[in-house]
């Protein structure tokens, strides 16, 4: 039963209920909460804009990375109720519900000896010391209903696994991935070694169209919040994620083989390691002209904190570009968009960069390009945002450098790679150590 509100638009409501697991598959609690009907929601009445801000993997990383580095605690929280903040400038009613008669980042500093991580209501809480920590809990809980669930173990469906007292730090979704297998009967899959073909290409129409897509794009949905811990499957995810307003039954297979692949490696995932926060490396890779439809090229990157991976990206740039270093020049602007912003995380931190932040490219024509103002009337018809690289390396923030064709880590996410290839760039950027394949093989 509802008021009538003239000129108003009432939402709906209902209880979402679920059932929260600790990481060893065991009961820890019920949950329930209060959802508004939002999608009956009309622009202009009861809505201009709406957003529910987030922390970025890229921060949790860089975060993680500072305290095995500082040798911090760390310890996770859960907020009894949560609620979604944002501006609302407007009127919204909402029915009573039934049966009545995510957040961003926030960092509390004081010398940055306490960082809080906020994902709607689980907390990551980073400091320097037990009794900073102790005293800051106790405060917060003062405000707020929460529970203190000790050192970090589990937090948004990952696994923390402390290894070589506390020298490093294994983030993995196992439990996620045997959901994903199980959910899309695949566990008793064959594994495979790679997620795609090497140089795979197929186009919107290849195959038979699906009489029903819903499954498809819930798989890739799944597969998407997976490759949070899994770089190794990045560039395939935004592959298949390009076949989404029409897939069929090709592409469905595309799948189907990264699934197996996942079946192969259940156990992967990035680890953080103990080391130097102060400096940041980034690799940027393009495969120029690489869509034989669209002529689009797939831009690359991955960034490391000191030797760890906290950054990384697969997507097909917005435009067609007139040669290789005009991509690869795009491939570097994204790039080193990412590095900027991390250097603003890091400052905000108290955690000063050492050295110019080093960028490698493994086209000489764009190398140039960011560092050669001579260059630049022959690259007129490339938009002036681009040219920011250049202002970055005059400053001295940013340094280019050439990387060997071989040694190309970004290459890992602009297309599919050989066997040989793909075991090599995946130890470099996920620290392998030998994982055992359930395929029978290993890799190091």
């Amino acid at each position: 039963m509802c008021l009538s509100v003239p000129g108003m638009n009432v939402l709906g409501c209902k209880w979402v209920y679920k059932i929260k697991l600790k990481e060893d598959v065991t009961l820890e609690r019920h949950t329930d909460r209060l959802v508004v009907q939002g999608y009956n929601q009309i622009g202009g009445v009861d809505y201009e804009e709406t957003f529910s801000p987030v922390v970025k993997p890229s921060t949790i990383r860089c975060v993680l990375s500072l305290a095995l580095n500082k040798k911090w605690p760390i310890r996770k929280l859960d907020v009894s109720n949560a609620f979604l903040h944002g501006d609302l400038n407007e009127d919204v009613y909402m029915m009573l519900p039934p049966g009545f008669v995510s957040i961003g980042i926030l960092l509390i500093k004081s010398g940055v000896k306490r960082i809080l991580l906020v994902y709607v209501e689980e907390i990551i809480l980073v400091g320097s010391s037990d009794d900073v920590l102790s005293t800051f809990i106790t405060s917060l809980s003062a405000a707020f209903a929460m529970k203190h669930l000790g050192s970090l173990s589990y937090f948004l469906g990952m696994e923390a696994l402390f290894t070589y007292n506390t020298n490093s730090l294994l983030l993995t979704q196992n439990k996620y991935s045997l959901e994903l297998l199980k959910k899309f009967d695949m566990l008793e899959c064959k594994p495979c070694k790679t997620p795609i073909a090497p140089g795979q290409r197929d186009s919107i129409s290849d195959g038979t169209v699906l009489k029903d897509s819903s499954t498809y794009r819930s798989l890739v949905g799944g597969l998407q919040y997976l490759a949070f811990t899994r770089p190794d499957i990045s560039y395939d995810v935004n592959y298949v994620s390009q076949f989404m307003h029409k897939p069929t039954d090709i592409h469905l297979q595309l799948l189907k083989r990264i699934l197996r692949y996942i079946k192969g490696s259940l156990r992967s995932g990035i680890t953080l390691i103990r080391g130097n926060c102060t400096t940041i490396t980034a690799y940027s890779d393009s495969d120029w002209d690489g869509c034989p439809y669209s002529r689009r090229s797939t831009t690359g990157y991955c960034v490391f904190l000191g030797d760890n991976l906290v950054s990384w990206s697969s997507k097909k740039q917005p435009t067609i570009d007139h040669s290789s270093t005009e991509a690869e020049y795009k491939a570097l602007v994204v790039a080193a968009s990412e590095v900027r912003w991390i250097s603003y995380i890091l400052d905000e931190l108290g955690v000063p960069l050492t050295t110019p932040c080093l960028m490698y490219c493994a086209n000489m024509g764009a190398r140039s390009l960011a560092s050669n103002p001579v260059c630049h009337a022959r690259t007129k018809h490339i938009e002036v945002d681009y040219h920011f690289v250049r202002s970055l390396v005059m400053i001295g923030f940013l340094f280019v450098k050439y990387v060997h064709t071989l040694d190309r880590i970004a290459n890992f996410f602009i297309k599919g790679l050989n066997k040989k290839l793909f075991f090599k760039l995946q130890g470099k950027l996920m620290h392998y150590q030998s994982v055992q394949f359930e395929g029978g093989c290993k890799r190091t």
